[in-house]
């Protein structure tokens, strides 16, 4: 969606204006699924500039930002 409708849909911003964080509980994204497919879901958002944060959860929502938390704390 980002790299193909979000020119169509929003003309006006700019794709490096738009930043994608994924926020998972766990260890790693996909986890009820193959480790294989996990780790290629995983590369696949590093190369569409994707910000993956493992073992979080999200703590607040704002207007302008989410603010996770993460276990440990």
């Amino acid at each position: 969606m980002l790299n193909e409708d979000l020119a169509l849909r929003y003309p006006r911003i700019l794709r490096n204006e738009v930043s994608v964080h994924i926020v998972q509980s766990r260890s790693h994204v996909l986890n009820t699924y193959d480790e294989a497919l996990s780790k290629y879901a995983e590369e696949r958002f590093a190369r569409s500039h994707i910000d993956v944060l493992t073992n979080a959860r999200v703590s607040r929502v704002e207007k302008d930002k989410v603010s996770p938390v993460t276990k440990a704390e």
